[in-house]
């Protein structure tokens, strides 16, 4: 399940940052330890694969 759970702020924030036009966006999940732990480095590495990327 590649769902990202955001509380009503948190969505309408980001929903400001996806509309904004100008700079290159870049949008970070997790940190060292998810994506170097053998029991969770997996996960963000299936989340870039093309098949679970939303080009909008």
């Amino acid at each position: 399940d590649l769902q990202v759970k955001m509380d009503a702020n948190a969505t309408s924030e980001f929903a400001k940052f996806k509309a904004a036009v100008g700079p290159k966006k870049i949008v970070s999940f997790g940190g060292w330890g998810i994506s170097t732990d053998v029991a969770t480095y997996q996960h963000l590495r299936n989340a870039m694969l093309p098949s679970n990327v939303d080009a909008t």
